[in-house]
């Protein structure tokens, strides 16, 4: 800063022409204060996960290549298999924070998921996107490949936001006391889980991520066997 300058030609006018060590101590004082107090302040502010967001981020993805299998009562199963589970900080305008009037540094948790189960490369993407929204607040991104098979159509993209609503299920003794119901019984497209079917309801447990998923036209049911 161009005022940098001064206080030090400033210091150096005032030692040369004043010989007292007093002084000399006094002027280098100052100009200390003065060059430290012109530094730039940081403030952007970090939107972090809390620790009760937590209850809210499936770390049973944390695992690369970690497997999940689910199976209906015709014992046809569907293999779900993380590809990646990234967590970081970024810089954000405020897209995430509700407003471009928030920027700052939000955290999020990046899952990829691939069904394993299906040879059909268009079909077997899923991701989950979970950002830090403001100071209390979570938004979920789901990304789901769709049929009709051979899985053509976009993405379906939904998201939902803390405070959540969810219910409990029981699956095989366990217990998921965090699921969210989606609906799509009156969609074109459904998301893609098994290609001899069209899931209308799914089931993601906010700590567990996917449990179940149903197509109701067929009353068949697929649910998670177990990690």
């Amino acid at each position: 800063m161009s005022r940098h300058f001064y206080y030090i030609y400033l210091a150096k006018w005032f030692v040369y022409n004043n010989k007292s060590k007093i002084m000399e101590k006094l002027l280098l004082t100052f100009l200390f204060i003065a060059l430290f107090s012109c530094q730039p302040v940081d403030n952007t502010k970090n939107y972090t996960f809390s620790a009760g967001d937590y209850q809210y981020l499936p770390t049973v993805y944390d695992a690369p290549e970690r497997k999940f299998l689910f199976k209906n009562e015709l014992n046809e199963t569907v293999e779900l298999s993380v590809v990646s589970f990234s967590q970081k900080t970024e810089y954000s305008g405020g897209s995430f924070g509700g407003s471009t009037s928030h920027p700052g540094n939000y955290e999020s948790l990046i899952i990829e998921l691939s069904i394993t189960s299906e040879t059909n490369t268009n079909c077997i993407a899923k991701n989950i996107s979970i950002y830090k929204v403001l100071d209390q607040s979570v938004k979920i991104f789901f990304e789901n490949n769709t049929m009709p098979y051979p899985c053509n159509s976009f993405f379906i993209l939904q998201d939902i936001q803390s405070p959540f609503e969810y219910s409990s299920m029981n699956i095989g003794g366990t217990t998921y006391d965090k699921v969210v119901t989606f609906n799509y019984e009156n969609n074109s497209d459904t998301p893609f889980f098994h290609k001899n079917y069209s899931f209308d309801k799914v089931y993601y447990d906010l700590k567990n991520g996917f449990v179940g998923f149903d197509d109701t036209v067929n009353n068949v049911h697929f649910k998670l066997t177990g990690n």
